[in-house]
């Protein structure tokens, strides 16, 4: 992806508003991950059904991709982070819309984006972010130094996608070539800065259970993390499957080099999972 990425446009066809009655609930700003907005569309389900109002869009088709474009994580990231921002101000400054405070939810890449826009310092309107299945050491942006808000970091137990099978996305490291730096304001220095594609490429970055170790919390940020039981990568979207990378990969009839069968590729959530990730989400914004 090259050239300059779009903005947020309330009024493009790619995003949508969905306004609740509860004037009393918050705002979920929702981040999509690589599949686009259909990676969100049933935590958004889910979060309607819980009375809260949300805005969703598809960066992708939004920068004139009509069908997900086959990129890293890091293109992926630079296209959803700034009309991410500018969806959170467009919210912030809102009259017609009536909600009590905003949330952004970020899953898989727009996690990562989420977890960098914790870092970010942002209206006080906006009350807090979760981030699900944030990808293995913050792969593209990299992972802030510092984070200014509130965080929520959310896993399914059994999330190892991309990750060595007996490993999870939390505990397992990405190559450093797979980060790039992104000069955008407001974003917070982070360990892309010194591990990206053109210093040191081929060592590996920090994992994020080391991260969280060492992440400096100010202006009241706070992090924490959530592992949820009967949960992989996308605890709401489908069945839970088992599988490693070769596996997925002959399910949609492609072949698969010999490597793919030593990585996960783990997805979905039981019932109780999906139930369990809806009520983490709600008493973490306080409205239930």
């Amino acid at each position: 992806v090259t050239g300059k990425v779009s903005k947020f446009d309330p009024c493009n066809k790619n995003v949508f508003y969905n306004n609740s009655p509860h004037e009393t609930l918050p705002l979920f700003i929702l981040l999509h991950g690589g599949g686009g907005a259909n990676d969100i569309s049933e935590i958004n389900k889910g979060l309607l059904k819980l009375g809260v109002s949300t805005l969703i869009f598809d960066a992708y088709k939004m920068n004139g991709f009509a069908q997900i474009p086959f990129t890293s994580n890091f293109h992926r990231q630079r296209m959803i982070l700034p009309i991410a921002v500018g969806a959170l101000k467009w919210a912030a400054k809102q009259t017609k819309f009536k909600f009590n405070g905003i949330y952004i939810y970020g899953f898989s890449n727009g996690a990562t984006v989420a977890v960098n826009l914790a870092g970010k310092s942002n209206t006080k309107k906006l009350k807090g972010i979760v981030a699900e299945g944030t990808s293995n050491s913050g792969a593209g942006l990299g992972l802030p130094n510092k984070i200014k808000n509130q965080l929520l970091m959310i896993y399914g137990e059994l999330d190892n996608l991309s990750s060595p099978v007996n490993k999870r996305r939390w505990n397992s490291s990405s190559k450093c070539m797979f980060n790039r730096l992104l000069k955008y304001d407001g974003i917070p220095l982070g360990t892309a800065q010194n591990c990206n594609d053109n210093k040191n490429p081929k060592e590996f970055s920090i994992t994020i259970e080391d991260w969280a170790k060492q992440v400096k919390l100010i202006n009241e940020g706070t992090l924490n993390f959530k592992y949820i039981n009967g949960g992989a990568h996308g605890i709401m979207n489908g069945k839970l499957e088992l599988m490693t990378r070769a596996d997925f990969m002959k399910k949609i009839g492609r072949k698969a080099p010999e490597f793919m069968k030593r990585t996960g590729w783990n997805s979905g959530g039981d019932e109780l999972a999906k139930k369990e990730l809806l009520n983490v989400i709600s008493n973490f914004a306080k409205f239930k």
